[in-house]
Formats: structure tokens, C-alpha cells, sequence
């Protein structure tokens, strides 16, 4: 709350693993992104993607 006003705050995260989702810092931004907007087109709490384990 705020000045009176409830306010609702959302985050959207993806998580990648070293070295299990990639081996360089490009590969693991990359897999963490294509995560978050998994995650986001779901507009529930998680993804998982099997695909690119």
C-alpha cells in the first residue's frame, strides 16, 4: 500500500543453468530469455520447457 492505494506488482524471470542450458554467457541469456517469455505467454506462475533440457 501506498499513499491509501493497493498496488499489485507481477515479475517475469527465466532461469538458465550453467552448464546444464548452455557453457558460455550468450548461451545461458538466451535460454533464460526464450524462459521469461514462455513463462509470460502463460500468464500463470511458472514454465517449464522439456524441449530444451
Amino acid at each position: 500500500e501506498v499513499d491509501g492505494k493497493i498496488l499489485h506488482i507481477g515479475v517475469s524471470i527465466g532461469i538458465a543453468l550453467y552448464p546444464l542450458h548452455g557453457d558460455n554467457a550468450m548461451q545461458l541469456v538466451r535460454y533464460a530469455d526464450e524462459a521469461m517469455y514462455e513463462a509470460k505467454k502463460l500468464l500463470i506462475g511458472y514454465r517449464f520447457l522439456p524441449a530444451l533440457h
